[in-house]
């Protein structure tokens, strides 16, 4: 079950479902600002698999992991995509949505902990994916609302 949730919140499935959000909402408001999901996972993803490269974090011991996974540890591309999205939806629900909020964010942390459950990261790898994917949100936000705001 964790294994099928870990596969289900990859950084893939993410920016698919930024991009199937912004789809629906632009199609439904006519606003063009909803892209900036989707580009904050994107970036934040690539951001993601370079940092990945440069720093070359090893992944915990194989004897600990439930799921094998062969490229570095830090950070981790699931919490990262995962947080871009939770960080960009709260910038746009919050204050109003609350609840909404917290269940996407209960949702990241369910995320980040599968990755530590199956063995796959460190708590430091999932907290600097979280870090990293808020950082990029918060950035494209403030790129993207001075033309677009909700």
């Amino acid at each position: 079950m964790l294994t099928l949730l870990s596969h289900l919140t990859g950084p893939t499935a993410m920016a698919l479902l930024a991009i199937a959000i912004a789809a629906v909402c632009i199609l439904r408001t006519r606003q063009l600002w909803w892209v900036a999901a989707p580009v904050a996972v994107l970036i934040a993803n690539l951001l993601s698999h370079v940092l990945k490269a440069v720093i070359g974090r090893e992944r915990p011991p194989v004897a600990g992991r439930l799921i094998e996974e062969t490229n570095f540890a830090f950070p981790s591309g699931h919490a990262t995509g995962a947080a871009a999205l939770a960080m960009m939806l709260t910038l746009w629900w919050w204050p109003c949505h609350r609840f909404a909020t917290a269940l996407v964010w209960f949702g990241v942390l369910a995320i980040c902990w599968t990755r530590l459950y199956l063995g796959v990261h460190w708590v430091t790898d999932l907290l600097g994916g979280v870090i990293l994917g808020s950082a990029v949100s918060v950035a494209t936000w403030r790129l993207f609302r001075p033309r677009i705001t909700p």
